[in-house]
Protein backbone atom coordinates (compact mmCIF):
# COMPACT_ATOMS: atom_id res chain seq x y z
CA UNK A 1 0.00 0.00 0.00
CA UNK A 2 3.20 2.35 0.53
CA UNK A 3 4.43 2.14 -3.10
CA UNK A 4 0.46 2.94 -4.30
CA UNK A 5 0.42 5.46 -1.49
CA UNK A 6 3.62 7.17 -2.97
CA UNK A 7 2.16 6.76 -6.85
CA UNK A 8 -1.15 8.38 -6.05
CA UNK A 9 0.96 11.52 -4.40
CA UNK A 10 3.06 11.74 -7.72
CA UNK A 11 0.44 11.97 -9.36
CA UNK A 12 -1.03 14.70 -7.68
CA UNK A 13 1.95 16.62 -8.31
CA UNK A 14 2.07 15.43 -12.05
CA UNK A 15 5.29 13.75 -11.65
CA UNK A 16 4.72 10.53 -12.83
CA UNK A 17 7.13 8.98 -15.55
CA UNK A 18 5.09 6.68 -17.99
CA UNK A 19 6.45 3.69 -16.48
CA UNK A 20 4.92 5.15 -12.92
CA UNK A 21 1.78 5.67 -14.37
CA UNK A 22 1.12 2.39 -15.82
CA UNK A 23 2.52 1.14 -12.47
CA UNK A 24 -0.45 3.02 -10.62
CA UNK A 25 -2.74 1.98 -13.02
CA UNK A 26 -2.00 -1.71 -12.01
CA UNK A 27 -2.38 -1.12 -8.54
CA UNK A 28 -5.22 0.40 -8.86
CA UNK A 29 -7.01 -2.28 -11.59
CA UNK A 30 -5.55 -4.88 -8.70
CA UNK A 31 -7.37 -2.84 -5.87
CA UNK A 32 -10.64 -2.92 -7.84
CA UNK A 33 -10.71 -6.53 -8.52
CA UNK A 34 -10.13 -6.95 -4.69
CA UNK A 35 -13.18 -4.98 -3.91
CA UNK A 36 -15.17 -6.52 -6.02
CA UNK A 37 -14.53 -9.62 -4.94
CA UNK A 38 -15.23 -8.96 -1.37
CA UNK A 39 -18.15 -7.43 -2.47
CA UNK A 40 -18.94 -10.47 -4.04
CA UNK A 41 -18.08 -12.83 -1.34
CA UNK A 42 -20.03 -10.32 1.41
CA UNK A 43 -23.10 -10.83 -0.97
CA UNK A 44 -23.04 -14.00 -1.05
CA UNK A 45 -22.51 -14.26 3.19
CA UNK A 46 -25.78 -11.98 3.52
CA UNK A 47 -27.76 -14.21 1.07
CA UNK A 48 -26.57 -17.25 3.50
CA UNK A 49 -27.67 -16.25 6.33
CA UNK A 50 -30.69 -14.37 4.50
CA UNK A 51 -29.56 -10.85 5.49
CA UNK A 52 -29.34 -7.76 3.34
CA UNK A 53 -25.50 -6.12 3.52
CA UNK A 54 -26.65 -3.74 5.94
CA UNK A 55 -28.00 -5.95 7.99
CA UNK A 56 -24.44 -8.06 7.24
CA UNK A 57 -22.25 -5.07 7.90
CA UNK A 58 -24.08 -4.61 11.17
CA UNK A 59 -23.32 -7.45 12.55
CA UNK A 60 -19.72 -7.97 11.35
CA UNK A 61 -18.86 -4.64 12.74
CA UNK A 62 -20.09 -4.93 16.23
CA UNK A 63 -17.44 -6.23 18.88
CA UNK A 64 -16.78 -9.83 19.48
CA UNK A 65 -16.39 -10.72 23.36
CA UNK A 66 -13.90 -13.55 23.06
CA UNK A 67 -14.80 -17.00 24.71
CA UNK A 68 -14.14 -16.92 28.30
CA UNK A 69 -13.21 -20.56 29.56
CA UNK A 70 -12.05 -19.71 33.14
Amino acid sequence: VTRLNELRQQCEWGELSEAEYQELIHYEDLLEQYRVERLQALMELAQLRNLDLVSLNQQMSRPTHPFNAA
